[in-house]
């Protein structure tokens, strides 16, 4: 049996993404969402969200903070040493193939 790395998170864009345009034209997107946490805590569970090429040109013109999102894409642990205690820290990444904006349309009001 194959394994296979795919995950697909529903939750809401933690602030406006961060572009970096690359000298050989590929562009990054990097935004966090949080989803709920799944030990039922009121605290959401942040993930990091890392948009390609097509992906990521257009997450820099529609993705904005609040948004409601759904992420879909192969999930990464990044790990690194705190220079502080030495302790090893990791977060969870969601290198996306692709998004869905969740959000709907505000009804403009005609009187």
């Amino acid at each position: 049996m194959a394994a296979i790395n795919k995950s697909i998170s529903i939750g809401f864009v933690g602030g406006d993404p961060i572009i970096v345009n690359f000298d050989n034209g590929l562009k990054k997107v990097t935004f966090s969402v949080g989803v709920e946490a799944p030990n039922g805590s009121e605290e959401p569970l942040w993930t990091e969200v890392h948009l390609w090429r097509k992906a990521a040109e257009v997450a820099e013109k529609m993705v904005k903070v609040g948004k409601l999102i759904r992420v879909s894409g192969r999930l990464q642990i990044e790990s690194w040493q705190c220079k502080k205690t030495g302790a090893v820290r990791s977060k969870p990444i969601i290198l996306g193939d692709s998004f869905t904006l969740l959000d709907r349309p505000k009804a403009q009001e005609n009187f």
